[in-house]
């Protein structure tokens, strides 16, 4: 409810996204408004991507747990960034996910023009002069913490959170007309 009131300007129930709480959708939010008018959008966090806070960037629905349709809400406003965790919701059950459409969200993202990585490394090699969109998940659910991320072997192929920002930053920085890049150290 504080990142809705925060990006639409309007209070809700706990649990909507970018709803009033009568059901009914409030007037645009701050990052349609930005990208109506040319700017770029971003959003960088270490829970998944489509958790309640970054989710407050692009969806709108009555119940924050269906991340499901949460996933194909981010598919369709075309964040020009997008980093996070969440993977279970970008696979269909058939590739070890949780969708039951049988949609693979990565293929999609890439049908629309997106760079789409899947490890640090990964995302380090992304060169922002040749890369105009970039959809980065990093993790089934939600990305390690940073202590577990710099000692657990496991989770070392998943970049930090200064990693993730600085390369939001050097693609969303070329829009002439400015950006907001939304970042969560969930």
């Amino acid at each position: 409810a504080a990142a809705v009131a925060k990006f639409s300007g309007y209070k809700t129930k706990n649990r909507m996204l970018n709803m009033l709480p009568n059901g009914s959708i409030p007037k645009k939010i701050l990052s349609e408004i930005f990208k109506e008018e040319g700017k770029s959008v971003g959003i960088v966090t270490t829970t998944r991507i489509t958790h309640a806070t970054p989710a407050a960037m692009y969806a709108h629905i009555r119940d924050r747990g269906a991340e499901d349709v949460i996933a194909l809400q981010m598919l369709k406003f075309e964040p020009t960034v997008a980093l996070g965790g969440g993977a279970e919701y970008f696979l269909p059950k058939e590739e070890g996910g949780k969708r039951t459409d049988g949609i693979n969200l990565f293929d999609e993202f890439k049908k629309k023009g997106y760079v789409v990585v899947r490890n640090r490394e990964e995302l380090l090699k992304v060169d922002p002069s040749k890369t105009d969109k970039l959809l980065g998940i990093f993790s089934y659910s939600h990305m390690a913490y940073e202590i577990d991320r710099e000692n657990v072997p496991e989770y070392q192929n998943q970049p930090s959170l200064a990693e993730m920002t600085e390369k939001a930053l050097e693609i969303l920085s070329k829009n002439p007309k400015g950006f907001i890049l939304m970042v969560e150290g969930g």
